[in-house]
């Protein structure tokens, strides 16, 4: 008796602390694996909104998608001229349709005019018009993919289902605009009836993503080539998300580290760069917002930063339903089924990433795979769009399918 509780104290005395020091060892591991992969997803998470255009700026973490936005644009005969003569278009008004997302893919594909007048002076001019999709939201998120590559950043897909929505007015023929005199203003009146009551004027979208210009007079410290020089900038906020534009060829190369963000150049002063920063906010109690704000966030966790980093890809239906669930745009649908099909289908999807043509995969024999949704809504015109953002996430991961989704 007296030798088994001689055992029993000598495995408590020594083995239960063994024990705890190597369960702390692999915390202290896994703490060091974890703070070693700076990229957080939460950091360069990316919120939209629409705004009216008069209030476009009273936020002072949202800001216009596109900058034109902020005033409409003034046609007289002479800047339509300078615009025809660079092929630019030459867009009159821009409408936003409250309606649902294969309403709005019907009125891409279609080339119906509406009547609408030129009021040159005095006179009036009939003429047809054209919705044409507002491209320059859709280009904006092709430079930011271009700048989360050139940042060495992964690729975020940002959440923007109010961007395609947006529809330019243009004329069906430039022709008449040959010889309007180069003085007058020139204005246009429309009157779409079709979509009268779901057409929207005066208000834009904007995001949480602003511009940082960076003038650096103080003197740099050498780099380690003993060449070049580092450029330190003190972060206004370390939570936020921040990529330097490549708008500067004296700009070798950058990254962060944790509070600040280091320029390497071949100037020894004077150096002038720029920053994009994503402005990580929450909505307080005392802001109003006529629209929700959507955005893209995912949870940071250990296993999604993992993933990240190393390209890991989801094989099974549980790990699939994870990372839908992962995102904030799930808590307006429900994750039903997955089918894979040889046969091609168009869904009811758009992919937010179709801009991304590099991928090596064979397009001609794609198998589908259809992703059935329940929205939490049914009526709500935006179920779709937000679809499409969660279908185009398991895009990224499937590339060897045609990933389309479908409301049930």
């Amino acid at each position: 008796m007296q030798e088994r509780e001689t055992l029993r104290t000598v495995l408590e005395e020594v083995f239960l602390p063994l024990h705890d020091h190597v369960v702390e060892k692999y915390q202290r591991l896994e703490n060091r694996i974890y703070n070693e992969m700076p990229f957080s997803p939460v950091m360069y998470s990316i919120c939209t909104t629409l705004l009216p255009r008069s209030s476009a700026n009273r936020l002072s973490w949202f800001f216009p998608i596109s900058a034109i936005d902020l005033s409409p644009s003034i046609w007289t005969g002479n800047a339509i001229q300078k615009a025809l003569a660079k092929n630019d278009t030459v867009i009159w008004d821009t409408i936003y349709i409250e309606e649902d997302y294969l309403i709005c893919r019907g009125m891409e594909d279609d080339r119906q005019s509406y009547p609408a007048a030129l009021i040159i002076g005095d006179s009036r001019k009939p003429v047809r018009v054209r919705l044409r999709p507002a491209q320059r939201y859709r280009d904006k998120v092709v430079e930011l993919y271009h700048l989360f590559q050139t940042n060495g950043i992964p690729w975020v897909t940002p959440h923007l289902p109010f961007c395609y929505k947006f529809f330019d007015i243009v004329l069906a023929d430039n022709s008449i605009l040959l010889d309007l005199s180069a003085e007058l203003e020139i204005k246009l009146e429309y009157d779409i009836k079709v979509f009268s009551c779901r057409m929207l004027r005066d208000i834009i979208p904007v995001w949480n993503l602003c511009h940082l210009d960076i003038d650096q007079e103080i003197f740099p410290v050498p780099a380690m080539d003993k060449k070049n020089y580092e450029y330190r900038y003190i972060l206004p906020d370390p939570d936020d998300g921040y990529l330097v534009c490549q708008n500067n060829l004296e700009i070798l190369m950058a990254r962060r580290e944790k509070n600040d963000l280091i320029a390497i150049s071949p100037l020894r002063n004077g150096l002038h760069w720029s920053v994009l920063q994503f402005m990580q906010r929450a909505v307080s109690e005392t802001e109003y917002f006529e629209y929700p704000v959507y955005s893209n966030r995912q949870q940071d966790n250990f296993a999604g930063r993992l993933g990240l980093h190393y390209g890991a890809l989801v094989r099974t239906k549980a790990e699939l339903l994870r990372l839908l669930r992962s995102f904030e745009a799930s808590e307006y649908m429900l994750f039903d089924s997955v089918q894979i099909s040889a046969q091609t289908t168009r869904g009811e999807t758009y992919d937010v990433n179709a801009f991304l043509k590099d991928e090596l995969r064979d397009r001609e024999n794609l198998k589908t795979m259809l992703l059935r949704f329940s929205p939490l809504d049914r009526g709500y015109y935006l179920n779709r769009d937000i679809m499409s953002f969660l279908v185009s996430q398991v895009q990224l991961v499937f590339p060897e399918y045609n990933c389309v989704g479908v409301l049930v």
